[in-house]
Parts: structure tokens; C-alpha cells; sequence
């Protein structure tokens, strides 16, 4: 019997196999025996030989690709364990018995976990993003034994938390409903945008103290801080504004819970409920030292995401974009056209974008195109690979006439992701000058998937660039004029004459044109 061993030779695709046979003497599979001409049945003895060699290399290599794509979990010493519908194949302890493996099908609860790695391993983009130490969780989680439900999703949380990115989450069931339902518009709550936060000198914002990492509309979010929460915005008379919670106020309990540590969604969570139903908030207010408990009452909302209050800055009309939703682009031209109307002098369009934290991508896509002109970029898009595309305008919008209609928009700390999309389009197209304050900065895009037992993940699936190549990602975007533009806190009468005198310097006109 021939012992057979593969030789790579490291000459580009090039490579050689040796078959050593009794006599000791090296046969080549690429010439002849060393000794030459042989007879034909040891000729035919050789080429067996190098069949069995190559096979073997093909084997290899045949397994190794199915180790890396996650089809068999390895390393595991005489064992296979093959996809994860499949049942787990384990070795007899015994290698003379010809009994077959015994079969062990993963639990509904392991599916469930390898059903969210899946989904992350095949759409997750960031570029730290390592693959083989992602695998190396699949097989960590997949050993565990969950008895419960409860127990699955708690180590689905902490496999995606491992990932280091907030943006990409897990969401219950409940959670995830109440995610679809502000995408629509709709809600049971009491009218509150909130964000985790993060440390920064407080001097940025009077009385913010934190400021926010991941916006959430009592829905969403990801990654707690080690204090409250804060509020991004307050919908107009909605329970919570009623009872007196404005923007960065704190909240630090629900119904007596403490929220340090805890994640928007789990405040969500605690703040939603059935409509009718009241729910008691421990509040620091924005610049006060005491906190304060304040009750309010749940009902079903509609949240706008285009509202004018009955307001003119001289020749400006005002509108503003609190959320971008599927809908947005129509409701901003209808708006817009209502304004117009209403006051015909108007001639020039301020769009407040401030507290506005983002919502549809294909929202803030659609509401920029209304004001670009055919075949200007809207934003560029890369996926997981680098593959970049390109999203534009595909017909000439209706504002897109720079001396028909200038346009500022103003901008705040919490003007995150697809407000920085709308935003950026127009800013570098020259369409819009922007003012206020340096922007969130979220660069990323993400994608929400309903997993088998109506729990759902959020991923991060690309990273955007803005129509002039940048990357705004935890940087933002630095606004043309800075101005402190008053809050929707302050008495009506002085926020409308210093978003006039104020926010709005004559020059910004003169860039926007």
C-alpha cells in the first residue's frame, strides 16, 4: 500500500502532488516515474495515486469553505453539526462499532438564536466587522440550553451587543410593533422621543448636562447611559406636553422603576400602555435641581411629521419636519403649497429640522428630491463590501429653482441621520444654507427584520456619504451660520423674533441662493 502526501508549490496556481510507493522512490503526477518509462500497469498505479491525492486536496479545501461560511460548526473532535434546521451528527465513543451517530436537533429556542446570527452574518456592514470571531459566537450561543423563551432573546441582546454597535439591536415582539407603528404614524403613549446618552461637556448646551447617542421615538434605540433618560422632543399636544415635559427634560423613573442603566427601549416599554391608562414620571426638568412627579395619560396618537403653526417670519414661511416617515414628501409639498397660500408674500422657506431624529430613510431620500434637479445625488451608499451606489433625484423637483424659492434650514445637536441626509443634499447641491448647531452625526443605515417568533433585530446594513463624498459619522455636519436658536419652551412671541432676528442672519439668504 502507497502512502500518499500533497505538496503546494508556491509557484502562482501551480501546484505538484508525490505518491511514494513501496520501493521509496517519489512518483511525480506531473512527469513520469524518475527512473523512466514503466510498465503500463505501474503507470496506472501511479495516476490512482495522484487521483487520491488530488481528491484529497479538493476535500480539504470543499471543507474548509463550509467551515468559514458557517454550514458545519468546527472545531469539535469527531463530530459535524451541520446547519442549524438540520440534527447535530455526534460520534459513537466507541470507533469498532458500526452503529450510526445519535441525532440531537437544536431546541426552538437555539434556532431562534441562530436565526438572528444568521441575519447579522449575512447583512451586517461596519468595517471592524470580523467574521470568524462572529462565528466563534454562533458556536458559544449554540452550546448553551435555554429553557425559555425569555432566556433565547436575552442571549440573542447580548450576542448583538458584542458587536460593540448601538444602532444595531435587539427588539421584543412588543417593541418591535411599536417600531412599525411610528413608522406609520401611529402610536399608544403619551408623545415622547427619547435617547440614551453620552458623557460630553456640558458647556456644548446649557442645561443638557448628556446628549443623545441613539434617538428613539418611545420605540427605538439602543444603549443606555448610566444616569436618565433624556427627551429629544415633545409632540404637540400630546399627554406628555401637557403635563409639562419639554425637550432634554430627564426622566428617571417610570411608575417608580429606576431607568439608569436601561436602554429606550426598555423606558418604551414602560411608558407605553393601553389607551386610557395613566403612567406617573419622575422628571428633572431642563436647568432644575429637583426632580418632579408627573402623571399623564396614554391615548392613541397620530404622529405628523410636517406641521406649520400659523406663522410667517416676514417673507419666510415656516415649516417644519419633525419626523421623516413614508409619507413625508408629500406631506412637506402640501404643506408647503398650504403656507404659500395662506401667505402670499412668502417668498422664501425655513425648514426647522431641529430635534428631528431621523425615521424612514426612503422619507428623507424622497422629501430632498423635491427640491434637487434631475440626476443630482442625493446621497452615496456603500454596503457591506464597499460597493458603493449612488441615490438621485429622477426628475426635476418642484423647488428645485434656487431664485424661485431660497431655503435655510436650521439644525441642532439632535438633527440625526436622515435629517442629516435631507440636509447634506441640499446644503451641497447650494440649494439650502444651514443654521444652528453641529449635527448628531449618524452615518449609518438600518435595516428592521421580524425574526420567526415575532421578535425583530435591527442591523446596520451601510454606511452613507454625503453628495460632496463626506462622512459625518459621529462628526456631523457643521452648519454654514451658528446661531443658539430659541426652544419651542419659550413664550411664542420672542422664539418667532429671535428665529427672525436671530437664527436667521440676512446672509444666510444670500447663501441659499
Amino acid at each position: 500500500m502507497a502512502f500518499v502526501s500533497s505538496t503546494v508549490v508556491s509557484t502562482g496556481w501551480r501546484w505538484r502532488s508525490r505518491a511514494t510507493g513501496r520501493d521509496g522512490k517519489a512518483w511525480s503526477c506531473m512527469g513520469a516515474r524518475p527512473n523512466g518509462e514503466g510498465p503500463w500497469d505501474a503507470r496506472l498505479r501511479h495516476w490512482r495515486k495522484c487521483s487520491s491525492s488530488v481528491g484529497s486536496l479538493l476535500l480539504g479545501a470543499w471543507l474548509a469553505q463550509r467551515v468559514l461560511s458557517g454550514a458545519i460548526l468546527w472545531p469539535l473532535p469527531f463530530s459535524f453539526h451541520p446547519l442549524a434546521d438540520a440534527p447535530v451528527l455526534t460520534s459513537s465513543s466507541s470507533s469498532s462499532s458500526s452503529s450510526p451517530p445519535a441525532a440531537l436537533a437544536l431546541t426552538a429556542e437555539q434556532r431562534l438564536v441562530d436565526e438572528a446570527w444568521r441575519l447579522v452574518n449575512d447583512a451586517y456592514a461596519d468595517p471592524t466587522f470580523e467574521p470568524a470571531k462572529w462565528y466563534r459566537k454562533r458556536v458559544q450561543y449554540l452550546k448553551r440550553a435555554y429553557v425559555d423563551r425569555e432566556q433565547a432573546h436575552a442571549a440573542i441582546r447580548e450576542m448583538v451587543a458584542s458587536l460593540g454597535d448601538p444602532y444595531t439591536r435587539f427588539l421584543t415582539p412588543a417593541q418591535l410593533q411599536s417600531a412599525e407603528a411610528v413608522a406609520r404614524g401611529e402610536l399608544v403613549g403619551i408623545g415622547l422621543e427619547l435617547y440614551p446618552t453620552r458623557a460630553i461637556p456640558a458647556a456644548d448646551v446649557p442645561g443638557a448636562g448628556r446628549l443623545p447617542l441613539t434617538p428613539s421615538e418611545d420605540s427605538g434605540g439602543g444603549g443606555g447611559g448610566g444616569g436618565g433618560i433624556y427627551v429629544a422632543g415633545v409632540t404637540d399636544g400630546a399627554p406628555a406636553a401637557r403635563a409639562g415635559i419639554r425637550t432634554l427634560d430627564e426622566i428617571l423613573q417610570v411608575d417608580g422603576v429606576e431607568l439608569a442603566g436601561l436602554t429606550p427601549d426598555d423606558a418604551a416599554a414602560r411608558i407605553r400602555g393601553p389607551a386610557g391608562t395613566s403612567v406617573q414620571l419622575l422628571v428633572r426638568h431642563r436647568g432644575a435641581d429637583a426632580p418632579e412627579l408627573v402623571s399623564a395619560v396614554r391615548q392613541a396618537l397620530r404622529l405628523r411629521s410636517v406641521e406649520a403653526p400659523n406663522e410667517r417670519l416676514d417673507d419666510a414661511a415656516y415649516v417644519r419636519i419633525k419626523q421623516f416617515q413614508a409619507g413625508t414628501a408629500d406631506d412637506l409639498r402640501r404643506t408647503v403649497e398650504e403656507v404659500r397660500r395662506a401667505h402670499p408674500g412668502a417668498t422664501r422657506l425655513v425648514i426647522d429640522l431641529r430635534d428631528n431624529t431621523g425615521g424612514s430613510f426612503n422619507g428623507g431620500v424622497d422629501a430632498a428630491r423635491l427640491f434637487l434637479h434631475r440626476g443630482d445625488v442625493v446621497v452615496y451608499v456603500s454596503n457591506r463590501h464597499d460597493v458603493q451606489d449612488e441615490v438621485r433625484a429622477t426628475t426635476d423637483g418642484p423647488y428645485a429653482d434656487h431664485a424661485s424659492l431660497p431655503v435655510v434650514l436650521l439644525v441642532n445637536h439632535a438633527t440625526a441621520s436622515s435629517s442629516e441626509i435631507f440636509s447634506a443634499a441640499l446644503h451641497d447641491h447650494h440649494r439650502a444654507a444651514i443654521v444652528g448647531e453641529r449635527s448628531f452625526g449618524k452615518g449609518v443605515v438600518q435595516t428592521v427584520q421580524r425574526l420567526s417568533d415575532g421578535s425583530g433585530l435591527a442591523i446596520t446594513i451601510s454606511h452613507y456619504e454625503t453628495p460632496a463624498h463626506q462622512d459625518i459619522h459621529h462628526k456631523g455636519i457643521e452648519p454654514d451660520y451658528t446661531a443658539a436658536c430659541p426652544r419651542d419652551d419659550e413664550a411664542a412671541t420672542d422664539r418667532w423674533l429671535r428665529i427672525q432676528d436671530v437664527c436667521v442672519p440676512p446672509e444666510a439668504w444670500r447663501a441659499s441662493a
